[in-house]
């Protein structure tokens, strides 16, 4: 019995989650980085990034989400909802190198339009809702009508109307 007992004992202690077991996340660490370098605050495009990994996580995915207050604008919105990946420095071409038998500037051109493609903005499916519920009205309003409906009676609606 000791020993069944100290088993249990052991498998409680292993199953004790420990800090030194998680690795940080890394958008964690961007933005507490980008915080303490601009004295605590966070520019939309570190936001918008910290956003779309949210809305990228499975309970976002299979439940549904509400923004609220964020994004406020057109551009912050296309900011969460489309990425443009950042375009590497060209690379510069010593002399004496030979390319293709292809004229230069064919080669060029081909280069930049498979480059155009590959870093054109791309806009986030799996992140973008199916469907937007954009709700306005007065603080005050709201707090009301929220007090008046906090019990989902058929009395309590009846006054709403």
């Amino acid at each position: 019995m000791d020993a069944y007992m100290e088993k249990l004992k052991q498998a409680d202690l292993d199953e004790i989650d420990t800090d030194e077991e998680y690795t940080p996340l890394d958008i964690r660490t961007k933005v507490e980085t980008y915080q303490a370098e601009h004295g605590g605050t966070l520019s939309s495009e570190v936001m918008s990034e910290a956003f779309r990994w949210r809305l990228s996580q499975t309970d976002c995915q299979n439940r549904g989400y509400v923004l609220d207050g964020y994004p406020k604008s057109y551009k912050t919105a296309t900011e969460v909802f489309v990425v443009t990946p950042v375009r590497p420095e060209p690379k510069k071409r010593e002399e004496g190198e030979d390319e293709d038998d292809l004229p230069e500037e064919k080669v060029e051109e081909e280069e930049e339009e498979e480059l155009k493609k590959k870093y054109a903005p791309q806009f986030q499916k799996h992140i973008y809702p199916n469907s937007v519920i954009y709700l306005r009205g007065v603080d005050t309003e709201i707090t009301h009508r929220e007090e008046l409906t906090g019990e989902t009676s058929g009395e309590k609606v009846d006054q709403l109307r």
